[in-house]
């Protein structure tokens, strides 16, 4: 499923202070969450599940949670088999109106839905704010780690902003994520979800791209 968010015309607000900033992102976030109020995620479990592996004081929380991501994957992917399997949709509002429909409807629901339908309410309102998906490679081989990718949304960028450099996007750039339910800073927000992640940068790299081109997989894999 691919389709592209026309930016071209869209406003990139430049407010005077950052907390001006927070104030609009976290506007447009809450609108989201009154529209979805409660969604779950397999792979919110998948990232607990990673931020335990290993602990043996958590193992047996940890296989509740295999068996809860195991259920949760199923019904995502079954929701994204549905998406596919429909009719050709003219725009990027028929997607979203979809996406948000499905999503009140079964409560399911991963970062690149939850994410899409926030940034159609960008959009509505002529505001450019740009899906940039987060993923990890190993440094040793350039392997995927499963597991670890994210997609979220980045607004008041810098002119010369290049999606997959975040050192280009400037210091007033904003993370808004309705998946994670943050607003930050966009050097802070990288810094949490390296942390949410359990990324090991000494061992993984991490890395960006946009994600303004939809491209949902068919289902999330655990590391």
């Amino acid at each position: 499923m691919k389709m592209t968010n026309d930016l071209s015309n869209k406003k990139n607000i430049n407010f005077q202070g950052i907390k001006q900033e927070k104030i609009i992102a976290e506007k447009f976030l809450k609108k989201c969450n009154d529209v979805i109020p409660y969604t779950k995620s397999n792979s919110y479990i998948a990232a607990k599940i990673n931020q335990h592996y290993g602990d043996k004081k958590y193992q047996d929380l940890i296989d509740k949670l295999f068996n809860l991501y195991e259920d949760y994957n199923k019904a995502i992917s079954k929701n994204r088999q549905e998406l596919r399997s429909h009719r050709l949709f003219n725009n990027f509002k028929e997607l979203t109106d979809y996406l948000k429909n499905t999503i009140i409807k079964t409560k399911f629901a991963n970062c690149a839905e939850k994410n899409y339908v926030l940034q159609s309410m960008f959009l509505k309102e002529n505001i450019s704010a740009n899906a940039v998906r987060m993923f990890t490679k190993t440094k040793k081989t350039g392997e995927i780690v499963h597991g670890k990718d994210h997609t979220f949304l980045v607004f008041n960028l810098s002119p010369y902003a290049q999606l997959d450099s975040p050192s280009t996007w400037g210091s007033k750039a904003i993370v808004v994520d309705a998946w994670n339910n943050i607003v930050m800073k966009a050097n802070d927000a990288i810094k949490y979800f390296e942390k949410f992640f359990s990324n090991n940068l000494q061992k993984e790299a991490v890395m960006f791209e946009s994600a303004n081109k939809i491209k949902i997989p068919k289902s999330s894999k655990i590391c």
